[in-house]
């Protein structure tokens, strides 16, 4: 049992389009960004919010471009949480979220998702630390053991192509069991 805060999506996510310049653009670029942290050595939170990232989006007190250089484009300025869950990361948690990754996935946006390797692995249910897993690659079956040995063939299932696609499909609910059956069928 854990609280949880949740922001009404589409209120919330037409006034940040309204007060960011972008109302009644079309193909408007944001992504779901997930995290978890420690606030106290015994609380802990998982966030789920959207980043403002669309290249036409402006301040919404000075009407600048935000994402005219890299000093503008900070995370903590553009990222607006939609809901709160007061609870450790587990593979559980994701769930709980479930109803978000569904407004996202049914949105007229263009979507990406922002994500640490924690998060990767928990929402995926696949992968995780060399030194606890047996497999700890998300996208292939490579025994931790076997991380160590030289390989000058880079495997291809976890080259920079691959990782970004399944980013891109990372916490997409109806993506999740193709994602799963993808990496089962190729181990």
């Amino acid at each position: 049992f854990f609280e949880c805060l949740t922001f009404h999506y589409d209120i919330t996510v037409k006034n940040l389009i309204k007060a960011f310049g972008l109302k009644g653009k079309h193909n408007i670029s944001v992504a779901q960004s997930i995290n978890g942290a420690n606030l106290t050595k015994w609380l802990r939170h998982v966030t789920v919010g959207i980043k403002i990232n669309d290249l036409r989006s402006k301040h919404p007190v000075t009407g600048q471009t935000i994402l005219q250089d890299s000093h503008s484009a900070q995370s903590r300025d553009l990222c607006f949480p939609l809901k709160i869950a007061m609870t450790p990361e587990n593979t559980q948690i994701y769930e709980e979220f479930s109803d978000l990754f569904e407004y996202f996935e049914t949105s007229d946006f263009q979507v990406s998702t922002e994500a640490d390797m924690s998060a990767v692995w928990k929402g995926l249910k696949k992968g995780g630390a060399a030194k606890v897993f047996n497999k700890p690659c998300h996208c292939c079956g490579i025994h931790s053991a076997d991380l160590v040995k030289t390989n000058n063939t880079p495997c291809v299932k976890c080259s920079a192509e691959a990782l970004i696609t399944l980013m891109k499909l990372l916490m997409h609910q109806q993506f999740r069991k193709k994602i799963t059956a993808y990496s089962q069928r190729t181990m």
